[in-house]
C-alpha cells in the first residue's frame, strides 16, 4: 500500500546514476521522480488521542529514479557524470493513518545516489550527492474504507545537503530547497 503512494507522491510537479539504462528513463514517463517500494513493515496501534481508533503504521525503504535537469537530478551538480540518463534516489519513509478515516501525515529521509570512484560500472549507487527530507498528508480514504487502492498525497520535499562538486563531500545548505509535491 505504501508503495502506491510513495510513487505518486514523488511525481514532482515542479518539476544516482543509472548508467546506460535507457530503461528506466522511459519508465518516468516525464514526471521527474519515480520511486519504488523495495519492502514494508506494518504495526497497527491504539490512537492515544482517539479511543477505540487504530492506527497503521507503515515503513518502507524505496528505490527510484529521478530524470536529470529535475531538482533532484539537477544537470549542473552531476556535469561529471556525462553519460548519465537518470539519478538514482533512496528513500525511507513512514506514514501512520488512521483506520476509521484513512488520513495521516508522511514523512522520511531521501538521499540522491551515485557510483562511488572505485566503484565497477555494475555496483549500485551509493554515495550521496544531494540528500534531505520529506512530508505531508496522505489520503488513503478510498482505500480503508471502500478497498479501493487509491490514495492522494500532498507535502513537500526540503534538499538539506548537497555535494560540492571539487570534493564530493555532502555539505549543508545554508537555505534548504523546499519543493511542493502532490500526487495520486
Amino acid at each position: 500500500m505504501f508503495m502506491g503512494l510513495m510513487v505518486s507522491m514523488l511525481l514532482l510537479t515542479d518539476g544516482g546514476y543509472a548508467g546506460d539504462r535507457d530503461e528506466q528513463t522511459d519508465s518516468l514517463g516525464g514526471t521527474g521522480v519515480t520511486l519504488y517500494e523495495i519492502s514494508e513493515r506494518v504495526t497497527f496501534d491504539p490512537d492515544p488521542s482517539s479511543a477505540g481508533v487504530i492506527r497503521r503504521n507503515a515503513t518502507s525503504p524505496l528505490q527510484g529514479f529521478a530524470e536529470v535537469g529535475t531538482p533532484l537530478c539537477p544537470s549542473d551538480l552531476l556535469i561529471s557524470l556525462p553519460r548519465m540518463k537518470s539519478c538514482t534516489v533512496i528513500a525511507t519513509g513512514k506514514d501512520t493513518v488512521s483506520t476509521a478515516t484513512g488520513l495521516g501525515p508522511v514523512s522520511g529521509t531521501f538521499d540522491v545516489v551515485i557510483n562511488a570512484p572505485g566503484n565497477s560500472s555494475v555496483h549500485v549507487p551509493d554515495l550521496p550527492v544531494i540528500s534531505g527530507t520529506f512530508s505531508g498528508d496522505v489520503d488513503l480514504s478510498l482505500a480503508v474504507l471502500h478497498h479501493v487502492p487509491l490514495g492522494s498525497i500532498m507535502g513537500s520535499f526540503t534538499i538539506t545537503q548537497l555535494a560540492d562538486p571539487a570534493t564530493g563531500m555532502l555539505g549543508p545548505l545554508s537555505q534548504p530547497v523546499v519543493l511542493p509535491f502532490k500526487g495520486t
